[in-house]
């Protein structure tokens, strides 16, 4: 129900399930047209089983947004959160949920994006849990900003483009707090501004350091260039490699860049700040090991892996198959690809820096005429970013048409648009998911498709 207060209407009610964004939502009664209808409420921080009041704070439409005022009777699932951030900083959501309830949130709403859109599916989605709970974050983008008072580095406020000083994290590699806590303690003058750097982890501890230079004003890029060139001078234990991005080129000074790498799926992947990793590291070797089992590579399988980053799983696919053809846009990640592929060994996979679009709609045309770049693929793999297929994509696939496709999906929303598509020539016949977010409302959902 809804009461009417001094300012602001408030909502008391119970909280039923929990959102993508990882919102909680109950039910409020609203008048229309003489009528009482329900109408979803979503009030941040809550848990299912939560009864709450909060302050309706926007009304979108049929949509009312609530902030938190009292918890009159917490859920069973409800758990203190340890972070002395947590509510503040935007880095995770879920941190006072169950974590069995996590896991149950995030399984029924892959169920319902997907049902919602009339998918089929073989089964209950089973997310596989995280191996590791907490500092599983091996990158990361820290925010700093830079004032007359000094500096201040962190991660940035929910919903804010504010920053939080950060002096503990649940999520991300201690070694990152560490670096965040040395930003924050360097005493050099650096007139005002902001920049984002990103820090990855590798498996010997080392830090590397992604300056975004391309993106500051020239008159501001210089000091903060000095800025991170002194921190690392004096933490070298801590850092082994600081990159400039600058001119459209990545430039590096510091330690050899091997220092940089994970193993997973039964190999080695040497990778940079600039490009795409799985940053949940322990965890991604469960999400190779359960692709895998969808897409079984075998001896006689010519396997096409779309949007192949640095081969996370093209390498461990070509270790099994024939040969696997690997398409990715990052010329950066198609450098890392191929050394990785040297580094272990394997000579079946070839690398090559197209858009997937480009090089679906060149190996349409090439179906005729098969050759090295463009052979008869029996298996497609593709794991797009948050925003999925491109329509071209979807319908180049769908014209190929391909045998078996496993579809390693980061966001609900958009794999079950292109599943929907997708399912007028093929069937989803296997889906799990792979939680590689703790305390994140986001999952991972691994899908095989059988050609009708």
């Amino acid at each position: 129900m809804v009461e009417q207060g001094a300012t602001l209407p408030l909502w008391t009610g119970k909280i039923e399930g929990l959102t993508q964004e990882g919102l909680g939502v109950g039910t409020s009664m609203v008048s229309h047209a003489g009528k009482q209808l329900k109408r979803p409420i979503f009030v941040p921080f809550t848990v299912p089983g939560d009864v709450v009041k909060a302050k309706i704070v926007q009304q979108r439409g049929k949509y009312s947004f609530a902030q938190l005022v009292e918890i009159t009777q917490p859920s069973p699932d409800r758990v203190p959160s340890r972070c002395p951030h947590y509510g503040i900083c935007g880095g995770c959501n879920l941190q006072h949920v169950k974590y069995e309830k996590q896991l149950e949130e995030k399984s029924r709403q892959v169920e319902y994006l997907l049902k919602r859109k009339g998918i089929e599916l073989p089964s209950k989605v089973k997310i596989w849990p995280s191996r590791k709970m907490q500092k599983y974050r091996w990158r990361s983008r820290i925010a700093v900003q830079f004032t007359n008072d000094g500096v201040t580095a962190g991660f940035r406020k929910f919903r804010s483009r504010d920053i939080v000083k950060v002096e503990k994290c649940f999520i991300v590699a201690s070694q990152i707090v560490e670096l965040i806590t040395i930003i924050n303690d360097t005493k050099i003058e650096v007139p005002a501004g902001e920049v984002e750097v990103t820090a990855v982890v590798g498996e010997k501890g080392k830090v590397g350091i992604l300056l975004h230079l391309d993106e500051l004003p020239e008159e501001f890029s210089f000091p903060v260039r000095s800025f991170f060139t002194d921190v690392y001078a004096r933490h070298r234990e801590l850092i082994g490699n600081l990159f400039f991005e600058q001119d459209g080129k990545t430039k590096t000074i510091g330690q050899v860049q091997s220092h940089i790498f994970y193993s997973a799926g039964g190999c080695k992947f040497m990778f940079l700040p600039e490009t795409f990793i799985q940053a949940n590291v322990l965890t991604n070797d469960l999400l190779i090991k359960r692709t895998m089992e969808f897409l079984k590579p075998g001896k006689k399988d010519v396997i096409l892996d779309l949007y192949a980053g640095i081969g996370n799983f093209s390498l461990p696919a070509a270790k099994e198959c024939s040969k696997v053809v690997a398409v990715e846009r990052h010329a950066a990640a198609v450098a890392a690809g191929e050394t990785n592929a040297l580094q272990n060994g394997l000579d079946n996979v070839k690398f090559l820096p197209k858009t997937a679009e480009r090089y679906l709609h060149e190996l349409v045309q090439a179906r005729k005429k098969p050759k090295d770049e463009y052979p008869i693929f029996t298996k497609l793999l593709v794991d797009p970013a948050r925003g999925g297929l491109s329509e071209k994509a979807r319908k180049e696939i769908l014209s190929l048409g391909i045998p078996s496709v496993v579809y390693v999906s980061c966001n609900p929303v958009t794999l079950a648009e292109d599943l929907a598509f997708l399912q007028l020539k093929y069937k989803v016949t296997k889906i799990l998911g792979v939680d590689m977010f703790p305390d994140v409302s986001h999952v991972e959902t691994v899908v095989l498709l059988e050609h009708k």
